[in-house]
């Protein structure tokens, strides 16, 4: 089952600033962010958005694809966030957010707060006439530092949470292992063909246990990360699970482990097959990792792995379905493993509680989520049209609250357009 999300609790204008680049997962530089919510939701799920702002010329784009995002997650609140010097916007970001305020008015979505950070100060766009917000502003300070928010930074210290430098910084966490790493990786692949070949006389056979040889894997590993234990992936490990997650049922059950430390579990596990799998094997795991960050409310990081699984491969179909349904700003929440995943047949789940350790050292562990049996990628969700639409947008489960009176929320979501880097949000936040 997916897990509740984890909520970040503010309080002022300046818990606000300190909270996004926890709800981003990197300190944002250069671009606006959205945050959003709709009210009419009873799980109040939270909606956060962000763009790069071009190096020069006109913001008009900019504002187009944040209020296309807001229409089509049928924002009601919101509040921005503008990360830019006046040496890029001249007039201080105002006529952007003007102009974005007035535009998101028109689809529905009040702004109730708008902040422009440069640097280590912010300003109050909405607040200049009582004049707070003039001359120097106001200083961002560190969670856990003298007039920073003490709150967010325990709660962030409790979850985990560390925003890394820049969206850059997180890409590398995906980066390519070495040329000898893939070697590596590549003679596995090569013994296990060869070892599978020799089984030819029995395919069916051969698959079966490939299935389930993945899924005890899968389930070793995770369970070894639950207990907080590194989880290190072994060219030999790397090429099973590249080979047995071709198999849709092994594929299924494992997007199924998405809650609690498992999930987190999962995130790092994926993550190094990520980093292992020579193109373009690379897509089944990069999707997976996506799904599962998505249902962990994991930031860029979903936004990235859905860029290296369709480079691994454009054509597949799971990716290009679950970019269809992120990048369109579909709720996680109706798109959990027992809704949208196959249900692997009586005989398997047998053959799963006997192979496997889905029963673990200490106790039940949780069963991969997962639905009545049928293929997402081919379900009645492709009548869309499968692929990323003109402004990339990412979703995650994150519980987001607004500021000025009202409670909010949406899903964390992150916008992209001509290439510009997209960031989905990575923990929730509320306003109390």
């Amino acid at each position: 089952m997916t897990s509740a999300p984890q909520t970040l609790r503010i309080t002022t204008q300046a818990d606000l600033v300190t909270a996004v680049p926890y709800l981003l997962g990197f300190h944002p530089k250069q671009c606006v962010v959205l945050i959003g919510s709709r009210e009419h939701q009873i799980d109040r799920r939270s909606f956060v958005a962000r763009i790069d702002l071009p190096d020069q010329g006109s913001t008009e784009s900019v504002a187009a694809v944040l209020v296309e995002t807001a229409a089509r997650a049928r924002l009601d609140v919101a509040v921005l966030v503008v990360y830019a010097g006046i040496d890029l916007l001249p007039d201080g970001g105002r006529s952007l957010v003007e102009n974005l305020v007035g535009r998101l008015t028109e689809v529905g979505a009040e702004v109730k707060e708008a902040i422009r950070v440069e640097d280590d100060q912010w300003w109050g766009y909405l607040c200049a006439e009582h004049g707070c917000c003039a001359g120097a502003g106001h200083v961002v300070m560190p969670p856990g530092q003298p007039g920073g928010s003490s709150l967010i930074a325990a709660q962030a210290v409790a979850e985990g949470w560390a925003p890394l430098e820049s969206r850059a910084a997180l890409a590398d966490t995906l980066r390519p292992v070495s040329e000898i790493g893939f070697a590596a990786v590549e003679q596995a692949l090569a013994d296990l063909m060869t070892t599978l070949a020799r089984q030819a006389d029995d395919p069916e056979g051969v698959w079966r246990r490939v299935r389930l040889s993945t899924v005890r894997l899968v389930d070793e590993l995770l369970t070894k990360g639950e207990a907080g234990d590194r989880i290190e992936l072994s060219p030999q490990h790397a090429a099973l699970l590249l080979t047995g997650m071709q198999d849709r049922v092994a594929r299924d059950l494992c997007l199924g482990w998405t809650s609690g430390k498992r999930g987190r579990a999962a995130v790092e596990m994926w993550s190094q097959l990520v980093r292992m799998a020579p193109p373009p094997l690379g897509a089944v795991p990069a999707t997976v990792l996506a799904y599962v960050a998505w249902q962990q409310g994991g930031g860029a990081i979903v936004t990235l792995a859905l860029e290296r699984a369709l480079a691994h491969d454009p054509n597949d179909r799971l990716a290009r379905l679950l970019a269809d349904l992120v990048f369109g700003g579909v709720d996680p929440a109706d798109c959990t493993p027992a809704v949208w995943l196959a249900q692997p047949e009586p005989d398997d789940l047998v053959e799963l509680d006997d192979v496997t350790h889905l029963h673990g050292p200490t106790g039940p562990v949780e069963r991969p989520e997962v639905g009545d049996r049928h293929d997402p990628a081919t379900d009645r969700h492709g009548s869309r049209g499968a692929g990323p639409q003109p402004a990339d947008l990412t979703s995650a489960p994150a519980d987001t609250v607004l500021p000025a009176g009202n409670a909010a929320t949406a899903t964390g979501t992150a916008a992209r357009e001509d290439g510009l880097a997209p960031t989905p949000s990575a923990a929730g936040a509320q306003w109390v």
